[in-house]
């Protein structure tokens, strides 16, 4: 394992490397940088780094042979810093913080994990990625009209609210956020299993043909075709006491795995109230 000693802002561990901040500061981009991230198939960022990543189109300079190798590598350009992610990267998992335009990512990446704070367009996405998921609770909230058209998995953050009229047809799960509230009327019949917050009450006039099992709320009011499995989602409340001033406040939870009986657990500081998924 390579770490972090000699001021490198990197460490790799089996088929993954990741990237580590330099205190708000560029990283010092070298060759050896590069060459090691050209070993790995997944690339993560730490949840402090925030360093855009583009097309490297800057001019050749120093050693052309070097830079002529790699040219078809997608970077980032801070302070004259240069960084690339090479053409067989397979992953990209991005931290808590970082929010930049990914126009331009090498080709080969299949999977892809957005972070608490991105909210970019993503509609230049390579053509291969198979798999997005955006943090739960993250604040990402732009349109997605132009998604990979080999996309099969899909979940979306707690704030996006725009149409979803132009899925892939490769889609097969989705999973929307609690502040959804569009119409679901043109899904595409790939889709084999939708998961939907509480909070949406809207009626699907027109399900995919081949879908297989839908997660509702228990309060959802419209009718589901028998043929698709349903299942129908609670609310966890958290009970927790302030010991400073011994007041409690709630915290609300959406649940969506089974729980086959009522569960009442209690502490000196918390009172944990589950009801199940029926």
């Amino acid at each position: 394992m390579a770490c972090c000693a000699n001021r490198k802002h990197y460490y790799s561990y089996k088929d993954k490397i990741v990237l580590l901040s330099n205190h708000g500061r560029p990283l010092t981009i070298t060759k050896e940088l590069i060459e090691e991230i050209s070993k790995h198939k997944v690339v993560e960022t730490a949840n402090s780094f925030n360093q855009q990543f583009i097309v490297n189109s800057r001019k050749r300079r120093r050693d052309d042979s070097f830079f002529e190798k790699i040219k078809k590598f997608i970077g980032f350009i801070e302070d004259e810093q240069e960084i690339g992610l090479p053409e067989g990267i397979e992953e990209l998992n991005l931290g808590y913080v970082f929010n930049k335009p990914i126009d331009n990512l090498p080709s080969t990446i299949k999977k892809i994990k957005f972070g608490k704070d991105f909210n970019q367009l993503i509609d230049k996405l390579p053509q291969n990625v198979q798999k997005i998921k955006f943090e739960y609770k993250g604040v990402f909230n732009q349109p997605i009209d132009n998604l990979p058209s080999n996309l099969e998995f899909l979940e979306l953050s707690t704030s996006f609210n725009h149409p979803l009229q132009k899925l892939p047809n490769s889609l097969k799960y989705l999973r929307i956020g609690r502040e959804f509230d569009q119409e679901l009327d043109n899904l595409p019949d790939s889709l084999e299993k939708l998961v939907l917050p509480n909070s949406y009450l809207r009626e699907i006039k027109k399900f995919p043909m081949n879908l297989k099992q839908i997660v509702v709320s228990r309060d959802y009011p419209f009718e589901i075709p028998d043929h698709i499995q349903k299942k129908q989602t609670i609310t966890i409340k958290f009970y927790k006491i302030n010991p400073s001033s011994n007041v409690a406040y709630l915290k609300e939870m959406e649940q969506t795995k089974s729980i086959e009986k009522y569960t009442r657990l209690q502490s000196s500081k918390t009172i944990l109230v589950m009801s199940s998924v029926l």
